[in-house]
C-alpha cells in the first residue's frame, strides 16, 4: 500500500523548491540581491497574525558550509522564511531580473548592431544578386565585420548608412 504525504509535507516540499529557485536568482547577482521602494509585498505570518510585508534585501549566507537564503524587508528586520505564506517566496524570486547567462562585450554588441543594420539596408539588394539567403547572411556578417575594422569614430549610423551606399553602388556594377 502507497504511503501517502501529508498537505503539510508537500507544501513544506514546494517551499523547500521556492527557496532553492530563491536561491539559484540571487546566486546570479552575485550572493545578494537589493529591491528598491517597489519591492515585492509578501504575506509573512506573525504571532499576532498575518501581514502584509515589503521585501527589501535577499542575500546568500554561508552557516556551517550550508548556504542559506536570509530575506529583509524593507526596513532592515529579517523574516523567517518559515513564518512566509506558502507560495510567496515566488513572488520574490519573480521580482529579480533575470540574468543573461552570458555577458557580451561592448564590440560584440556594436557587431550584433552592424549586422542588424547592414541586413536592413542591404539585404533585399543582395538578395536579388546572390539568390541564396544563406550567401547573403555570410555577406552581411562580412561586411560588419570589414565595418567594424574600419570604423574609428563619428556617428554609428551616419557611417554605416554611407557604408553601405558606398557597398550597394558595387552591387549594381
Amino acid at each position: 500500500m502507497e504511503e501517502k504525504k501529508s498537505i503539510y509535507a508537500c507544501y513544506e516540499e514546494i517551499k523547500q523548491r521556492e527557496i532553492s529557485e530563491l536561491k539559484d536568482a540571487v546566486k546570479a547577482h552575485g550572493g545578494k540581491y537589493k529591491f528598491g521602494a517597489d519591492g515585492p509585498v509578501i504575506t509573512v505570518n506573525y504571532d499576532e497574525g498575518p501581514e502584509d510585508v515589503t521585501v527589501g534585501c535577499v542575500e546568500i549566507q554561508n552557516l556551517s558550509d550550508t548556504e542559506i537564503v536570509v530575506i529583509y524587508d524593507n526596513v532592515g528586520e529579517q523574516i523567517k522564511n518559515d513564518d512566509i505564506a506558502y507560495g510567496h517566496i515566488e513572488f520574490i524570486t519573480d521580482n529579480i531580473p533575470k540574468k543573461r547567462k552570458y555577458e557580451w562585450s561592448d564590440e560584440t554588441m556594436r557587431l550584433c548592431e552592424a549586422v542588424s543594420e547592414l541586413s536592413n539596408l542591404l539585404y533585399g539588394a543582395l538578395y536579388l544578386k546572390l539568390q541564396d539567403s544563406f550567401a547573403v547572411d555570410r555577406e552581411i556578417i562580412r561586411l560588419a565585420i570589414d565595418f567594424e575594422e574600419s570604423f574609428d569614430s563619428g556617428d554609428f549610423l551616419d557611417e554605416i548608412d554611407l557604408y553601405a551606399q558606398e557597398y550597394f553602388k558595387t552591387i549594381n556594377d
